[in-house]
């Protein structure tokens, strides 16, 4: 009977819990990218729902300016006021529009239900989201959960390579027993106790090969950090300036709305006095209705690039 036990290294107690810590944060730290990594596909899918909302909106208010001319034209018609072929053109610009509030609240439906597949939860409009301020240099990248990743994961390499350096053999253990024996069959039995220590050679290639391995990750983790710092920079300053057009494009789009709908006014007074055919109330109606959609979708587009931006700065939803 014996009993056998394992004795620390010299430096292995302290580098193995170097190594389990750097583990532990570096758990952390995949954490954390999951969990931006699945805020950015909530972010795409509520924008896809905001922009396909903003589309059916469009078509609503287009359907209803299309079911008043139709209404109006009809009466005239009946009146003799107006000839059948303007009847016919409007009749043909609603049937147009009830269509495409068809298709747009068929597309506000599916992506709703993408939404709710990954948040649970049905969309909802909301404000726009508060665009994070970056105070000290370096703060956001520090903050950034794949720079989180890439230097926990320098960390771990380090924390392995000097237990790679201290584990250059095997533990040596410590053992104690007592044995029972004889020289020969007959002869009386003997007790005597046993005790020693058993300490292993040192094998450098494969120690060499360890801390080869871990210096290996760590330049691989050091590289990635490089590399997500200049990327990073970049795509900031390329989500703040598509942020800066998409707010010139909304007042633009506003402005284009305005002088349209004021030109619809002046071209159906015109027609009102039989100064211009139908056909120009149709074209520009038109125009009109296109211009207001083009106004909803910049102003999503607007939202949806202060969103990049949070999520280009790792900050959640």
């Amino acid at each position: 009977m014996g009993l056998e036990a394992p004795i620390w290294l010299p430096g292995e107690s302290r580098a193995l819990r170097g190594s389990v810590t750097a583990q532990e944060q570096q758990l952390d730290a995949r954490l954390r990218q999951a969990r931006i990594t699945l805020a950015g596909e909530v972010r795409d899918a509520y924008w896809a729902w905001a922009l396909a909302l903003a589309e059916r909106d469009a078509a609503r208010a287009r359907l209803s300016a299309a079911r008043t001319l139709e209404r109006d034209m009809a009466r005239q018609a009946g009146a003799g006021n107006a000839p059948r072929t303007d009847l016919l053109v409007a009749q043909a610009e609603a049937r147009d529009a009830e269509g495409a509030v068809r298709i747009a609240e068929g597309q506000v439906r599916d992506a709703a239900l993408t939404f709710r597949a990954l948040s649970g939860r049905d969309p909802t409009p909301g404000a726009a989201e508060p665009i994070a301020r970056t105070g000290i240099p370096g703060a956001a990248l520090r903050d950034l959960p794949q720079a989180a990743l890439a230097t926990t994961s320098l960390q771990l390499a380090r924390a392995e390579e000097r237990l790679a350096q201290v584990r250059d053999r095997a533990s040596p253990t410590v053992f104690a027993g007592w044995r029972r024996e004889r020289d020969a069959f007959g002869e009386p039995w003997r007790d005597r106790p046993v005790i020693g220590i058993r300490i292993p050679f040192a094998y450098a290639p494969q120690v060499e090969e360890r801390v080869a391995m871990a210096r290996a990750e760590a330049t691989a983790a050091e590289a990635q950090l490089a590399t997500i710092a200049r990327s990073f920079e970049s795509a900031e300053r390329r989500a703040r300036a598509q942020r800066e057009d998409a707010e010139a494009l909304t007042t633009l789009t506003e402005q284009r709305h305005r002088a349209l709908a004021e030109q619809a006014g002046l071209i159906e007074a015109a027609f009102r006095a039989g100064n211009v055919p139908f056909i120009e109330v149709a074209r520009v109606r038109a125009q009109l209705a296109q211009s207001d959609a083009a106004r909803r979708r910049s102003r999503v587009e607007r939202d949806r690039a202060a969103s990049t931006i949070n999520q280009i700065l790792g900050v959640e939803p």
